[in-house]
């Protein structure tokens, strides 16, 4: 019985526990100074795992709960609209 370990991450949103696979990673890269999006989940930047329910979404963009975390104060236009676009 060989079983393959599934980690596991927190929704910073909702505080709810999923597979990793199942979230939606964004990061803080110093050298640009914004948040970006890591689709493969491999950048080497402080990270964020969001999850697909709108509600968490949209406490995300209210209370500002993502950019607290990653220690940012700049979410791109770009991230927003894929996002958005993604979760709709």
């Amino acid at each position: 019985m060989n079983l393959k370990h599934i980690p596991k991450r927190s929704c910073v949103s909702c505080k709810g526990s999923f597979s990793k696979n199942e979230l939606l990673r964004l990061v803080y890269d110093k050298h640009l100074e914004e948040v970006s999006l890591d689709i493969g989940q491999r950048f080497q930047s402080r990270g964020a795992y969001i999850c697909s329910d709108m509600k968490c979404y949209n406490k995300m963009f209210k209370t500002g709960v993502l950019l607290r975390f990653l220690g940012s104060n700049n979410l791109s236009a770009k991230i927003v609209s894929y996002i958005v676009k993604e979760r709709t």
